[in-house]
């Protein structure tokens, strides 16, 4: 369904622009820190498809996300954002003297960005996940970052 809402999308969209965003995550459950770069393209008013890829580190672990999503931005003619999105995540958690673990989730972005200027704009996401394929689990992130409007 996700991949249908997204072919969708892409395939009204009439122009648009792309957004680079570098996001600081702490990961609270694993207790994990990193950076999960994104890019976003927009493929319509207030609509975003995006790709992020991350690599978080812990005492505990390390996590390597992959996400693929959807983001609705709301109101994206004002100055301040709120921001829902919807991703399909394919985590790989490394742990010492532990196999590796492999597996699909969905998270949810909700968040809030402003915008500092034409190009740079300033936000966060609270991002909980649960783990459908594979090992069950859940986890819930917080992000903060800078996104470049291209």
């Amino acid at each position: 369904m996700l991949i249908e809402m997204m072919l969708s999308t892409a395939l009204a969209w009439d122009g648009g622009e792309w957004r680079v965003g570098v996001p600081a995550e702490v990961d609270l459950v694993g207790l994990a820190a990193g950076l999960r770069p994104e890019l976003l393209w927009t493929v319509g008013a207030g609509q975003s498809l995006r790709l992020a890829a991350g690599i978080m580190a812990g005492p505990e672990l390390t996590f390597v996300p992959v996400d693929i999503g959807y983001r609705a931005v709301f109101f994206p003619e004002k100055k301040v954002h709120p921001e829902l999105g919807l991703n399909w995540e394919g985590q790989n958690i490394l742990s010492s003297g532990m196999p590796k673990v492999r597996r699909g989730a969905m998270s949810v972005d909700l968040g809030c960005r402003g915008d500092l200027g034409e190009h740079w704009s300033v936000g966060g996401h609270l991002s909980p996940d649960f783990a459908l394929i594979g090992d069950l689990g859940f986890g819930l992130a917080i992000r903060a970052g800078v996104w470049y409007r291209l």
